[in-house]
């Protein structure tokens, strides 16, 4: 990652030029790998983002670049300024410093970057030579001078002595460590190493210059002072585990600073810049004050289980770095063992050179070790942490659509990483629909992340497809599906929020729809997503030979994926099967499936059947037993899901609202009010062949309930989201044939139009004769759709009136007879309830 320091040019440049120089990549690819190396915020970054991500804007933005950080002149004049501060601080500290290979490590660093710069010691010998021996020690100095006076004056010409003098500085250090060995063998005059490492410890530090690529000779050694193991103290893993006060005594104890965390001086007097992220003080983050823990009670483990089963109280902090939606590369896959399969959330991650899966998702799929391995893991930020072991396990590895599998070698770890957010983003998923590109991992939930595949087998999986959208971002194809990187759309919430939540809904906290405020971006696109929808049904609907009415599933684009095994519907089954046995509905519930059947409402799948996608719908039973016609009929549950897999109503688009919201007032407009209904109403509209295997579900093959046989729907199912609008809208569509469009019939449409909520007719009319003539037609209209308008009740007459139920309410239309209004209120258009 480059930000701004020039310093850090030749070295980004010398790894980026890999990728600047390839001819697989095209600019577009290139750009956006140029633009994702850079910091974000930095000046860097700013100066790229400037450009929009064009092939031709790609050399443009590189030369900038080039020209803004990689001038080799002001390089130049960066690392003599170096040499020269160097020369001064020894100066002033004097000629006698005891570290000889710290001192030849900083001088060695410098020149090569120099040297990287086309300066070399040849052609600038003259100019560098008296830098270097005014930065050494004044015994060193002696022993230099005393070497070339005993070289021949041929030998020793100004033009090869700066290359003499480092050859011979070398020798030094190389004759230091034979010296300190030989005195350490025999236990003897130990101090000088001792020193000698101290010093490595404060002196030495990586300069991040083009010599940075060079390996360092020295390998100093640095204990935590809470652990004390060899790692930064700023990076120790059991840092988590210790208040901000036990941190802080560990600290004092040790005779540490509390800033840098180093030996041997005081915070006053501390020189370094370390700056805390949190609060932006001399401090790194882990002895923030901001962090403190609050001490916990006292209570025994009883008590404080019994008191957080009373009162829960979370602490949410939202601090988002990025005021954009940060996408990394996740996608679905199964992980399969011997007959136990998964699927599981997986992160993509190149900047990992091995593999790992998570240590209760092993467990989870009995998965035998195939061996072990010891190692330190490197950190962000150049920490290492403390060597362990890890198990590796071998596993099949397969796409959602079983088109690809392979066996893989993955390691084990406690946890993968912290929750990363899916793409739920309709604009982008309509573009990627558009484009044929379907996504795996998508949705407003963030599943935990349970295998990472890293740098050793994602060269492998990689196809080379990439598809960059609009907005910048990228579609990248594997073998194992399409994944997706880039920035996102704007977050709502921007600032550090601190809240104590005490018995509250914390979803609901933050859904600004509770007090009534709505996105307009959301808006627009929930009413983009609306129109399509209305124009897919246009355009898959059909008539069938019987005059029966065929429609399509409206699928959202890009939908997440569909658990396609039925061990969760076969335990509901077995559930729902115990309970009819036991309450002696089992019969009524299997004639219901009967019928169906006969009706062709369901249907039988053949055995071994190949499907595109299968989803299986649990069900129950409801009974009624006050009812005279039906008992007990079966309730489906569209909403049931897997953890990892979305609902099937999940992926479906509910349509627009086709209802008129003023169906009471029109009821009581008229003399007269009518009520009706469609018998059977979603079951009257015929499903597409494509999208009945997601809609299947079990029951018996017989009465003994020893075998269990597959069917699937042949109609809509109640109980799915998008139900309601592909009847409302089949209705609306079959009202606006052409047939119907006539002078005579032209009341009755508005009636049925303006009045039908769902399956229920509700409407008025001025005298009986409007309500015969709306009877009669209504009934041929919608039997011309196989629809069968019943259940007819009215005011008109008090013959078999009862207690109806408008929409909810109860309508005692014989005691509306009996109150009749009066012959003016009957003009005006007073309808009672």
């Amino acid at each position: 990652m480059f930000s701004v320091d020039p310093k850090e040019f030749l070295t980004f440049w010398s790894i980026f030029s890999k990728i600047h120089d390839s001819e697989e990549l095209t600019a577009i690819d290139k750009f956006q790998y140029l633009y994702q190396s850079m910091v974000p915020d930095s000046r860097a970054a700013r100066l790229i983002s400037s450009f929009p991500i064009t092939t031709e804007n790609y050399p443009k933005a590189v030369e900038q670049l080039k020209l803004r950080f990689g001038r080799e002149d002001l390089l130049v004049q960066i690392y003599v300024r170096d040499l020269l501060s160097l020369v001064l601080k020894n100066a002033t500290t004097g000629k006698n410093a005891p570290d000889l290979a710290a001192l030849y490590d900083m001088l060695e660093t410098k020149l090569r970057a120099l040297e990287s710069l086309g300066r070399t010691k040849e052609k600038f010998a003259d100019f560098l030579e008296p830098l270097v021996e005014s930065y050494l020690p004044e015994n060193v100095l002696r022993a230099w001078e005393r070497s070339r006076i005993s070289e021949s004056t041929e030998d020793a010409t100004s033009r090869r002595s700066l290359e003499k003098l480092m050859c011979f500085l070398r020798h030094e250090v190389e004759s230091e460590e034979i010296i300190r060995l030989a005195r350490e063998g025999f236990g003897k005059d130990r101090g000088s190493g001792a020193i000698r490492k101290d010093c490595q410890k404060s002196v030495h530090k990586d300069e991040p210059t083009a010599a940075t690529l060079i390996s360092s000779t020295t390998g100093a050694k640095l204990n935590c002072i809470f652990c004390d193991r060899p790692h930064l103290s700023q990076d120790c893993q059991r840092l988590s585990d210790m208040s901000y006060e036990d941190r802080k005594s560990q600290v004092i104890r040790k005779r540490c600073c509390l800033v840098c965390l180093k030996v041997g001086h005081l915070s006053k007097s501390c020189h370094s810049s370390v700056r805390c992220l949190i609060c932006k003080r001399r401090h790194y983050p882990l002895l923030c004050p901001d962090l403190r823990k609050e001490n916990e009670s006292n209570f025994s483990s009883k008590d404080r289980t019994a008191d957080n089963e009373q009162r829960s109280t979370e602490t949410l902090l939202t601090n988002l770095p990025s005021e954009r939606e940060i996408y990394l590369k996740t996608i679905m896959i199964r992980l399969r063992n011997r007959d136990k399969e998964v699927c599981v959330r997986v992160l993509l991650d190149d900047g990992s050179q091995r593999s790992y899966i998570e240590r209760n998702l092993a467990a989870e799929l009995f998965l035998s070790p195939s061996g072990r391995e010891i190692f330190s893991q490197g950190l962000f930020g150049g920490g290492i942490s403390p060597a362990s072991e890890h198990k590796r396990y071998m596993v099949n590895v397969e796409s959602l659509n079983r088109k690809y599998s392979t066996p893989l070698s993955l390691l084990e770890q406690q946890k993968i990483c912290s929750t990363l957010p899916r793409i739920h983003d309709r604009k982008l998923l309509f573009e990627l629909a558009s484009r044929g590109i379907k996504l795996t991992d998508v949705g407003r939930d963030s599943p935990p992340i349970r295998v990472l595949l890293g740098a050793d087998i994602l060269g492998s999986i990689l196809t080379g497809r990439i598809e960059v959208l609009s907005s910048g971002v990228s579609a990248v194809e594997t073998l194992l599906g399409w994944t997706f990187l880039g920035l996102g759309k704007k977050k709502e919430v921007v600032n550090l929020v601190t809240l104590s939540l005490q018995n509250m809904d914390v979803p609901k906290m933050w859904d600004l729809e509770v007090l009534g405020i709505t996105d307009p971006i959301e808006k627009i696109n929930e009413s983009l997503l609306e129109e399509e929808t209305l124009t897919h049904f246009k355009e898959t609907i059909r008539i069938c030979e019987d005059q029966r009415y065929e429609v399509a599933l409206p699928w959202l684009a890009g939908h997440p994926v569909l658990y396609d095994k039925y061990d969760a519907a076969e335990s509901r089954l077995r559930t729902a099967t115990k309970r009819l046995i036991n309450e002696n509905y089992f019969e009524a519930y299997n004639n219901v499936f009967k019928q169906w059947e006969a009706e062709g409402i369901i249907e039988a799948v053949p055995i071994n059947q190949l499907a595109k996608e299968v989803h299986y719908l649990p069900h129950r039973p409801v009974m009624k037993p006050s009812s005279n016609t039906t008992k007990v009929r079966p309730v489906f549950d569209a909403s049931f899901k897997k953890p990892g897999f979305a609902s099937l109503n999940e992926c479906l688009s509910v349509g627009p609202s086709l209802i008129h919201k003023i169906l009471l007032l029109r009821f009581r407009s008229g003399a007269i009010g009518v009520i009706a209904d469609v018998k059977q109403a979603f079951l009257q509209i015929r499903l597409r062949t494509e999208d009945r295997d997601v809609l299947r579900f079990l029951w018996w093959e017989n009465t003994g309930c020893s075998e269990i046989r597959i069917y699937r729907h042949c109609r809509v199912v109640f109980g799915v989201s998008s139900s309601p609008f592909l009847l409302n809208a089949t209705i609306s569509y079959h009202l606006e044939r052409e047939k119907f469009q006539t002078e005579s019939l032209r009341k009755t449409i508005g009636h049925l139009k303006e009045g039908f909520y769902v399956d229920n007719l509700v409407t008025s009319v001025n005298d009986a004769t409007e309500l015969e003539q709306l009877k009669s037609q209504s009934i041929e209209i919608m039997k011309e759709g196989a629809f069968e308008l019943r259940c007819w009740a009215s005011n008109d007459s008090k013959e078999d009136q009862d207690k109806q139920m408008v929409l909810g309410l109860s309508w005692d239309s014989w005691e509306q007879i009996q109150i009749a209004p009066k012959k003016s209120q009957l003009q005006k258009g007073y309808c009672y309830l």
